[in-house]
C-alpha cells in the first residue's frame, strides 16, 4: 500500500495568501469608503436648503448669551464687520476639527472679520470647553436651543457667511470635508 504524498505548503503559497488576503482588506476598505462617501453626499446634498433663511437673506438679529450669562445681540457683536458664525456642538468630532481648523486662523483673520461660535450646550460646558481648548474666539450659547430650533439648523457644524451689511453669503451645513477657514475667507 501506497502512502500518500506528504502536503507542504510553499513559502511563495503563504506569501501570495498573505498579499491576497491584504489586497482584499484594502479593496473593502476602499469600496467602503466609496459608498460612504456617496451616502454622506447624497445626505448633505439638501442640507442647507432645510435651513429657515438662506444665502442673500439678512441675518436675523439673534439675542445669545455671552460665558459671562449676559444678554448680547449677534448685530451688535458683528458690528460692520464680516462674521464666520460657527455653530457646533462641542462633543462633535467634525466640530472639533472645525473648531481646531479655524483656532489656527483665527489669529491671522483681518480686522474687519469675526469668528463667532454658537453653541446650544450650556454655559457650564462652554466655559469648560473653551478653557481646554484655549479658544480664541468668541463662544456664545444659544438659551433652550432657540436659535437653532427656531431657523431649523440641525446639522453640525453649520458654517454661515455674513458680510458687514449682515447679508447672508453662504451657509455650509454639516461637516465641510478639504475646505479650509482661507477657502471660507475668500468667500466672504
Amino acid at each position: 500500500m501506497k502512502m500518500p504524498k506528504k502536503f507542504e505548503i510553499s513559502r511563495m503559497f503563504v506569501i501570495f495568501f498573505i498579499l491576497g488576503v491584504a489586497f482584499s482588506a484594502f479593496l473593502g476598505i476602499l469600496a467602503g469608503n466609496y459608498v460612504s462617501s456617496r451616502k454622506l453626499k447624497k445626505e448633505t446634498s439638501n442640507t442647507a436648503s432645510q435651513i429657515a433663511f438662506k444665502t442673500g437673506d439678512t441675518f436675523p438679529n439673534v439675542m445669545l448669551k455671552s460665558l459671562a450669562e449676559e444678554e448680547i445681540s449677534l448685530h451688535d457683536l458683528m458690528n460692520g464687520k464680516k462674521a464666520f458664525l460657527l455653530i457646533l456642538a462641542t462633543g462633535n468630532p467634525n466640530c472639533e476639527e472645525e473648531v481646531s481648523k479655524w483656532q489656527k486662523t483665527v489669529n491671522f483673520m483681518p480686522e474687519n472679520y469675526i469668528l463667532i461660535g454658537i453653541s446650544p450646550e450650556p454655559i457650564a460646558d462652554l466655559k469648560n470647553y473653551q478653557t481646554q481648548k484655549g479658544l480664541r474666539f468668541t463662544l456664545l450659547n444659544d438659551p433652550q436651543a432657540a436659535f437653532v430650533s427656531k431657523y431649523q439648523i440641525n446639522y453640525y457644524p453649520t458654517l454661515i457667511g455674513v458680510d458687514q451689511n449682515k447679508k447672508i453669503i453662504f451657509i455650509q451645513s454639516e461637516y465641510f470635508t478639504g475646505t479650509t477657514p482661507q477657502d471660507f475667507l475668500k468667500k466672504l
